[in-house]
């Protein structure tokens, strides 16, 4: 990195390789998956403003964007419900073991979940003081068509919550889940599972396009390089 070509920088990588990038089951040598990390600095912690930025806006503009949600009042049932522009609906997860406990709620264990098309509503998801970006708590789910909250099936399944959360890509297809999202190893990194290989490469061109206008730029690099390039990156910040 120390020619600055990928300073301010978003990394891709199709292979995260090491378990400890907090990814789990991973997909990996067909397409449909790819890693994301950045070289930005974010004095405060956290996912830096410009990345946050980024990645919303992509998604914003391939889909709607669904993720839990727990800083404000969602609705009591499984159905959505309209709350100005966005749809909020509470439905029941089939999540077991230590989700389980934690959003056990009487006899049934249930999540908010927001959905939205705006930026700015779209950002919170990574500062929700429940589901946890830093601490690989934090999922979402982006579908189409846009203009209406995915008709999502009550249970929803566990996976998005487990190690094998790719998995659900299938058993969301139906409900419009093109693409889910999940924080990796303290919120440094992020994976993402794409319905099909044209889905990732439509999304990526998205997400080049939101980098450009916020003054960054994308590279796809090896398993290794992005390793190396992270750490020198998180050496010079330090």
């Amino acid at each position: 990195m120390s020619d600055g070509a990928y300073r301010s920088a978003i990394l891709l990588t199709d292979d995260p390789g090491e378990r400890h990038w907090g990814l789990g089951a991973f997909p990996t040598g067909d397409g449909l998956g790819v890693m994301v990390g950045w070289t930005v600095e974010s004095p405060e912690g956290g996912v830096p403003t410009s990345v946050a930025r980024v990645l919303v806006r992509a998604m914003a503009r391939y889909g709607r964007i669904t993720f839990p949600f727990s800083a404000g009042p969602a609705a009591d049932g499984d159905s959505w419900r309209m709350r100005g522009d966005d749809a909020v609906a509470r439905p029941a997860i089939a999540t077991q073991g230590f989700w389980r406990r934690l959003l056990s709620g009487g006899s049934s264990t249930t999540i908010p979940l927001l959905s939205t098309r705006r930026e700015d509503a779209a950002l919170d998801l990574f500062e929700d003081p429940f589901f946890q970006w830093w601490n690989a708590s934090q999922f979402v789910l982006v579908s189409r068509p846009p203009e209406v909250p995915p008709p999502l099936a009550s249970p929803l399944p566990s996976e998005p919550f487990e190690e094998n959360w790719p998995n659900a890509i299938p058993l969301l297809q139906a409900a419009g889940v093109e693409i889910i999202i999940r924080s990796g190893v303290d919120g440094d990194v992020c994976g993402l599972a794409f319905l099909a290989s044209s889905t990732r490469s439509e999304f990526e061109g998205m997400l080049d396009m939101a980098a450009a206008e916020c003054g960054l730029i994308v590279h796809t690099v090896s398993n290794k390089a992005f390793g190396e390039i992270l750490s020198e990156a998180l050496n010079l910040s330090n």
